[in-house]
C-alpha cells in the first residue's frame, strides 16, 4: 500500500506513514482521531492534508504572571576581587549615598571569605557622587595602590587591599 500524501511504501496493519505521519485510511476522505479531541497532543489526520496536531495554550501548562517590573537602581561602580579566596566576586555600588562595610561580619554588605580581613575591616561610602575608602582602625591596615591609607577617595581604576584580598574599583 502506497501514502496518499508522500508515495511513500506502508507495511500492512500500519496505522499511519512512517515518512510522513499520514494516517493510513481505507476509505478516500477518512479522518482518523488519535487521543482526545481539544486535548494537547490531540491528533487528527484529515483527509489528504496528513496529520495535524492541535495544541490549545490553555492545555500547554503554561501560566503566564504579569507584574510590573521593579525599577533598578543605577550603579555607581563595581569593587572586582582581583585576588584572594573570593576572586572574581563582584559588589555592585548603587548609585544612592550610603555606607557599606567590607569585613568577614555577617553585617558587612561587601562580605570576603579572607581570614586576614577583620570583621568590620573598613567602610565604603558614597555621597555626594564620591567613593570614599577609610579603615576602621584594623591591626593589617587597609591598602590603596600599595599604599597605607586612613581615608582616601576612590578613582577608577584603583586597587584595595585588605588582607590577602585584592579589590579594583571601576567606575560607570
Amino acid at each position: 500500500m502506497k501514502c496518499r500524501t508522500c508515495g511513500a511504501e506502508i507495511s500492512e496493519g500500519s496505522e499511519c506513514c512512517s515518512c510522513c505521519g499520514a494516517a493510513v485510511s481505507s476509505v478516500a476522505g477518512d479522518t482518523k482521531l488519535y487521543g482526545a479531541p481539544g486535548t494537547s497532543g490531540d491528533t487528527r489526520a484529515i483527509g489528504a492534508m496528513g496529520v495535524t496536531r492541535i495544541y490549545q495554550e490553555k492545555d500547554m501548562g503554561k501560566t503566564v504572571v504579569y507584574k510590573p517590573r521593579e525599577k533598578k537602581k543605577p550603579i555607581f561602580g563595581w569593587l572586582v576581587v582581583t585576588e584572594g579566596p573570593d576572586a572574581w566576586e563582584e559588589f555592585r555600588l548603587d548609585d544612592e549615598d550610603g555606607q557599606n562595610f567590607l569585613g568577614t561580619g555577617e553585617g558587612c554588605t561587601l562580605r570576603l571569605q579572607d581570614e586576614k580581613v577583620e570583621r568590620m575591616h573598613a567602610s565604603v561610602r558614597l555621597k555626594g557622587g564620591t567613593l570614599t575608602v577609610t579603615d576602621l582602625d584594623t591591626v593589617s591596615g587597609t591598602f590603596v595602590n600599595d599604599e597605607a591609607v586612613t581615608r582616601v577617595e576612590l578613582r577608577d581604576g584603583d586597587t584595595v587591599r585588605a588582607g590577602d584580598t585584592v579589590l579594583r574599583f571601576r567606575k560607570c
